[in-house]
């Protein structure tokens, strides 16, 4: 193919016939004009087993140029309608490797047409005159055939010139048959650069690996059986594992650089593979050749002999023991604890194992509990708790002392102390909580609570009945006494006017002082009228507005019950009196569906609960306690401007407290 015309191309690329060719550019046909000479041509270019396809591409194209006496050889590339130049013989034209043309405007696009070859003696008088090729580039003498790589078509080999020549049979064979050897070459070549490039990356492979890897030769004896290997290639990894140099590795015995393999299974295993072609994989404890080492090595046959790559997982061998040790001790503390202990998924609730003493608590076998959910078991009936303190364990990651209630499988209510670790099994958050079984210790506590709250009320009684009757008696006689002296004008008539006062004073304050000993008269309003008057003497002790609020039926018929209410409530009362600097707190009694709510309210500065909890107030846990001794649950929250507290009694069908 010429370069374009100088009228309309660059330049650096004139028309093929801009000037008369001259010797140094095109050779006359020699006058051995035989097949025999273009055989011989194609015969010396290609069998020149040490040049590159580059080298050989290019001799090829000088030779047949000058032999066909034109002006240009070229091996084009075609995609599309993308026609590149990648070798080309073509003195005194600019015509270079990399150039591109549109395939239509070149005569290779009749070849690639008739996908044959295609001499053109004379263009201009030919069936193709009116092609674009005549007029830009000034061809008149054009021979060519397509170069096939892979079946498909790659591009051409095509020679032309600008004055028109003759081509015989013999020029058709030889460029069809240097187009056939042309694609062979290409193939050969794409062949040998997938090789090249497969070697970069093994090298690559090889070098960088963090696995020793060893490629060996079975070495056998004259009855054929093998007695060594010998290696073939080992990368950095495999001989820094070995203390040696690469240099003194490579073709030397298995069993000269690692004695120790001969009583190892490693060489038993290597001699399997290369007899069977069986691939192996192991693990091993290499204990020879100054190595006391785990090693982890998978072996393939490679012809006769293997291919092995090996790490050292020495570490991860400890470490799994280590984790083994470390799992018996903790499954024996686990089982063998005096307390029940459970885990638990995170999210599920399901029992992934319990000790001996969970399911003495529970009632459950092992079995019975372990895959299922809390949910299924109904175990934990209070389900709000049970999600608030999930909630909690993730923000904290621990609960500490968390009181619940389970129902063991006979049914039966068992009061439980529970602390609880989140920790993760196999990627699966869990819970690893420890229980210990409250209920008698609860069952105690509340009778002391309730002999203290018989005894208050024992005392508040005598108080009322026996020092207020003497009290009561002591003022009328020093009423009287006043009056007497008073008759008979005598000075001492007003000091027993301030002895009968301070009298009616002390009964007063112990009045005060038994109805705060035993606040709660089941016969009357009961806890209403207690929480009434405690209301009204802070409003008047302290000063600060202390509004009573009731709705619906409000009686506690259980005196006790109604009594720990009431204590809560004096105690939020002080707690907010002392601490939050409130101008009013505002106290409600309510009756909701199935349930008594008493809230304390004030709009104060507020309570820091965390702070509070972290300090261990008494106050606190004196109200959360009262609350779990009668089932009721207990809040303490920030308000909207100030703390409240609220506490809910649940009531049963017939209106009795369920404690």
């Amino acid at each position: 193919m010429a370069p374009s015309p100088d009228d309309e191309r660059p330049a650096s690329m004139p028309r093929a016939g801009g000037h008369a060719p001259t010797n140094e550019h095109m050779v006359s046909r020699p006058a051995e004009d035989t097949s025999e000479a273009r055989l011989r041509l194609l015969y010396e270019v290609i069998a020149q087993p040490r040049a590159s396809f580059e080298q050989l591409m290019q001799e090829a194209l000088e030779r047949t140029t000058r032999l066909l006496g034109l002006r240009m050889g070229v091996l084009s590339h075609i995609e599309g309608d993308t026609y590149t130049v990648q070798a080309v013989y073509a003195p005194g034209t600019a015509l270079s490797i990399g150039q591109t043309f549109a395939l239509s405007d070149t005569p290779c696009s009749i070849t690639v047409a008739l996908d044959g070859p295609l001499a053109i003696s004379h263009l201009a008088e030919s069936d193709y005159r009116d092609h674009p090729c005549h007029a830009l580039f000034g061809i008149e003498a054009y021979i060519a055939a397509t170069v096939r790589v892979q079946g498909r078509v790659y591009g051409t080999l095509n020679f032309s010139g600008p004055d028109p020549k003759p081509f015989s049979e013999s020029d058709r064979a030889l460029i069809s048959l240097l187009a056939r050897w042309t694609g062979a070459a290409l193939e050969r070549k794409h062949v040998q650069d997938q090789i090249e490039q497969s070697e970069r990356i093994l090298t690559g492979v090889l070098l960088s690996s963090l696995d020793g890897i060893m490629a060996l030769e079975a070495v056998r004896s004259a009855d054929g059986d093998i007695i060594d290997f010998v290696y073939l290639v080992a990368n950095p990894t495999a001989t820094t594992t070995y203390g040696v140099a690469a240099e003194e590795v490579v073709g030397a015995g298995l069993l000269d650089v690692l004695p120790g393999m001969r009583t190892s299974r490693v060489f038993d295993d290597f001699v399997h593979v290369t007899e069977t072609g069986a691939p192996h994989r192991s693990e091993v404890f290499y204990d020879a050749d100054g190595h006391e080492s785990w090693f982890d090595y998978a072996v393939v046959r490679l012809g006769d002999g293997v291919a092995a790559t090996f790490r050292d997982v020495t570490e991860r061998k400890e470490a799994e023991q280590a984790l083994r040790e470390s799992e018996a001790r903790f499954a024996k503390a686990f089982h063998a604890a005096p307390i029940a202990i459970g885990i638990v998924t995170l999210y599920e609730g399901r029992f992934v194992d319990v000790n001996e003493c969970f399911c003495d608590l529970t009632g459950y076998t092992h079995d019975e509990l372990v895959g299922h959910t809390n949910e299924e078991l109904n175990l934990t009936p209070t389900f709000e708790d049970l999600q608030a303190s999930v909630r909690r364990i993730q923000a904290e990651g621990a609960l500490r002392d968390i009181e619940f209630q389970i129902r063991s499988k006979s049914g039966t209510m068992r009061d439980v102390t529970v602390s609880a670790e989140l920790i993760e099994i196999d990627g699966t958050p869990c819970l690893l909580g420890i229980g210990f079984d409250a209920t008698e210790r609860r069952r105690l506590e509340r009778e002391v609570i309730e002999a203290a709250e018989f005894e208050r009320r024992r005392i508040g009684q005598d108080l009322h009945d026996e020092l207020g009757q003497e009290l009561t008696g002591a003022a009328f006689l020093g009423q009287v006494l006043t009056q007497k002296l008073a008759a008979r004008n005598l000075p001492e008539a007003e000091d027993a006017n301030q002895l009968t006062a301070l009298i009616n004073e002390a009964l007063a304050e112990t009045r005060d002082f038994s109805r705060l000993l035993s606040p709660v008269d089941v016969q009357a309003e009961g806890l209403a009228d207690a929480l009434h008057e405690l209301t009204e003497q802070t409003e008047r002790v302290f000063d600060i507005p202390c509004p009573f609020l009731t709705e619906g039926d409000v009686r506690v018929s259980d005196n006790v019950v109604a009594t720990h209410l009431f204590r809560i409530a004096q105690e939020a009362l002080n707690n907010a009196v002392k601490h939050a600097e409130p101008s009013t707190i505002t106290v409600r009694l309510t009756r909701e569906r199935d349930g008594i709510r008493l809230q304390v309210e004030d709009d104060g500065i507020g309570i820091n609960l965390p702070s509070a909890q972290q300090a261990d107030s008494l106050g606190l846990r004196a109200m959360q306690y009262r609350a779990t001794l009668i089932e009721a649950s207990l809040r303490i929250a920030p308000s909207t401007h100030g703390t409240v507290v609220r506490v809910f009694l649940p009531l049963d069908g017939t209106g009795q407290a369920t404690a």
